[in-house]
């Protein structure tokens, strides 16, 4: 796989178009899209949030009490030897 690497600007309607160099053969491709950290996106984080909480809430993982966490790092410190 090769890598093209182009500025390109993503409209109010949330589309991406892009020119691509003519040595670049037809065929399918794998896009990905790198959003600079320093512009503030707070529905994306949101999004991230959500999707974060959505797989927390369907884990059905039992939570801990503090003592059993507290136990557990004991454990692990003392595997840890002198």
């Amino acid at each position: 796989m090769q890598a093209i690497k182009l500025n390109a600007h993503i409209d109010q309607n949330h589309r991406l178009e892009i020119q691509l160099p003519s040595n670049v053969p037809e065929g399918n491709a794998e896009v990905i899209v790198l959003i600079p950290s320093d512009v503030p996106n707070e529905a994306l984080r949101r999004n991230h949030l959500e999707a974060l909480f959505e797989q927390l809430a369907q884990a059905n993982h039992p939570g801990r009490s503090a003592a059993e966490i507290d136990r557990e790092l004991a454990r692990e410190r003392d595997s840890w030897g002198p």
